[in-house]
């Protein structure tokens, strides 16, 4: 039983298998310099903090409980350092509250949310696996995170990219929602199942080049999407800001709604844009088709306000294009300001 105080020094702790370490109690727990390798179960139940500072590891093979709502920390005296947290084992996590990791997480085991949510804080790598169940967080926040190519995050649990980023070339196969504020890369190899609800917020920068067709359900973009993955909208497109651009096409299949609204410019680059669904216009104030982008309307499209839709990009004049190939309706209210090549 761990109730307060900690492990200092060169060398390293081992628990060995069939061991049981508790981590009980609200007093602060540390471990400084020294490795600690868990091949037992340790079970952490008590609300006190557990710091993993100046470049000590955690190497956990067997299995690590969180029970409690502390998080672990890397800071000495206000000052973050090195940390290590190395599952190779089973980290499994059941306790109401979202805990934050502040050490570099490095998984090749298994990562299991059962209750409440785990915030990765300080980067690291990945080849294991990450599951959430219905109503848990799984969040990246902080730093560089790189998922090679046997990686798997899964269930039905909420996935969170707020900060840092994320190279993924595992697998992405939640059935939960997902959320990018910060750079997400799919890269050649890459797996992702169709995405339920899927939000890019402002600050998010989502890379789909997976090399595979990409499809999605409710997709909502405030920020940049791009890459040259096919991409297939569903249900809706709620595009409120921000830029869609790379290589190959979007499409907004029959079944679906494009919504285009909020009080921010949008822009298509070099993207093949179709609208076979219902398209409606808003809100927005100007929005720009260029860089060899091709905006087709194969459903129908209304603009229900002032319209101002242009081939000029930030960067300066380049070539779009408007491709209407079904009904285009322009609302009584508003004049609708078309500043590029419009074909009928």
């Amino acid at each position: 039983n761990w109730f307060g105080g900690g492990m200092l020094g060169n060398g390293a702790t081992t628990l060995h298998p069939g061991s049981e370490t508790t981590l009980n109690g609200t007093d602060a727990k540390f471990v400084r310099t020294r490795t600690l390798n868990n091949s037992g179960s340790i079970t952490w139940i008590g609300d006190g903090n557990f710091t993993i500072a100046l470049g000590a590891a955690l190497n956990n093979s067997g299995l690590f409980e969180i029970r409690g709502n502390g998080s672990i920390f890397n800071a000495v005296n206000g000052s973050r350092t090195p940390s290590f947290f190395n599952n190779s084992g089973t980290s499994l996590k059941k306790s109401s509250n979202v805990s934050v990791i502040n050490s570099t997480f490095n998984n090749s085991g298994i990562v299991l949310i059962q209750e409440g949510g785990l915030d990765f804080a300080n980067g690291g790598s990945s080849a294991g696996r990450f599951n959430g169940s219905d109503g848990t967080i799984l969040r990246f926040s902080s730093g560089a995170q790189t998922f090679s190519a046997p990686s798997r995050i899964e269930g039905p649990g909420k996935f969170e990219l707020t900060g840092g980023s994320m190279n993924f070339a595992g697998a992405l196969e939640i059935t939960g929602a997902a959320s990018v504020n910060a750079g997400l890369n799919f890269i050649t190899g890459a797996r992702v199942s169709t995405q339920n609800i899927l939000t890019i917020d402002n600050s998010g920068n989502l890379d789909f080049s997976s090399g595979q067709s990409i499809s999605i359900n409710i997709l909502t973009n405030r920020g940049i999407l791009r890459g040259s993955d096919d991409i297939s909208v569903t249900n809706r497109l709620t595009w409120l800001s921000g830029t869609i651009s790379g290589t190959n096409s979007v499409r907004i299949e029959p079944s679906a709604t494009l919504q285009i609204s909020g009080a921010s410019p949008i822009s298509i680059v070099g993207r093949r844009f179709e609208n076979a669904g219902s398209g409606f216009w808003t809100n927005t104030t100007s929005w720009a088709i260029g860089g060899g982008a091709v905006f087709t309307n194969s459903g129908t499209f209304e603009f229900q306000t002032d319209a101002s839709v242009s081939t000029y990009l930030p960067t300066g004049a380049s070539v779009g294009a408007f491709n209407n190939g079904g009904s285009i309706t322009k609302s009584p209210a508003g004049q609708l300001s078309l500043s590029l090549p419009f074909n009928n």
